[in-house]
């Protein structure tokens, strides 16, 4: 099989479980609703960016960035989710939770505002429009593939255009791990921005892994996409802590120094934790062969 037709095969499922999860959270906008499309939205936005030089155009172009918008509004509802039932979830049970109940209110109607926002984006027409036209998209890389099978010679001396799928993925995955691991190395001096921005590059390098597990033996690629998880979820919760203080900052008056400085004295406890996963990751990356 050729990468040109392997795209569908990973776009489609990624499509539908798009619209599915846009048409739960336009019904009910509950925290599980938004977490669903959060990840259909990514998982749809990174087999975009892996499949698209395939055949760049400008419309594609378009596309990823209308799909990292949608992907960014949704991530704000997210992230008050996930400080609401966290932080404040936990605040509201201390000695001194009476004090967060003003915060948790607030927070409260800046989830509602950001779910109302998102609403809006996948119950409008410039989102069915961009739905309509990725489906036209995967039809145009794939007759593009069919047109050049027969036509497979390298240019100038280069890989060809439309490689097997075996080869494509293995260029794709070993291209997702190299940037994960030179970021990774610098992990101890990140900020929680830039950590943040790891997680994500994790996040991404797992998806490309499950897009092609099964170009790879069963245990390996499980054991590899195991360690990705565990690395992924230890950055999530390095995030949610920093982001939890700056909130409850923010919402209760208090100074945001101060909130930076507790995140960061946590960060230093975790960072251990995150040292052995990455050598975790590391190592099941080396038995598939993607270091």
């Amino acid at each position: 099989m050729r990468a040109s037709a392997a795209f569908s095969l990973v776009m489609q499922p990624c499509l539908l479980e798009v619209s599915l999860a846009a048409r739960h959270f336009e019904r009910g906008r509950s925290e599980k609703a938004v977490h669903r499309l959060r990840v259909a939205i990514r998982r749809a936005h990174t087999a975009l960016t892996v499949f698209r030089d395939l055949a760049p155009t400008k419309s594609s172009s378009h596309m990823n960035a209308q799909l990292h918008r949608l992907q960014q509004r949704i991530g704000v509802v997210r992230e008050w989710d996930v400080f609401i039932a966290g932080a404040l979830g936990k605040s509201v049970k201390a000695p001194h939770g009476r004090c967060f109940k003003a915060a948790g209110a607030k927070a409260s109607r800046q989830r509602q505002k950001a779910a109302r926002r998102s609403a809006e984006d996948f119950g409008g027409k410039r989102f069915r429009k961009l739905m309509r036209h990725l489906d036209t998209y995967m039809a145009l890389v794939r007759d593009r593939g069919a047109g050049r099978t027969s036509k497979m010679i390298p240019e100038a001396g280069g890989p060809p255009k439309d490689p097997q799928v075996s080869l494509f993925a293995r260029e794709v995955l070993i291209r997702y791990y190299k940037r994960f691991e030179r970021d990774q190395g610098q992990a101890a001096d990140l900020d929680s921005l830039h950590l943040h921005a790891l997680r994500i590059r994790v996040k991404k390098l797992r998806y490309v892994a499950e897009f092609f597990r099964e170009l790879y033996a069963v245990r390996p690629m499980q054991r590899f996409l195991s360690a990705l998880t565990a690395y992924q979820d230890q950055l999530g919760a390095m995030h949610d802590s920093y982001d939890a203080q700056l909130k409850l900052a923010e919402l209760c008056g208090k100074r945001r120094s101060h909130a930076v400085d507790l995140a960061l004295n946590q960060k230093k406890d975790a960072l251990s934790e995150l040292s052995a996963a990455a050598s975790a990751i590391a190592t099941t990356a080396g038995v598939i062969g993607v270091e």
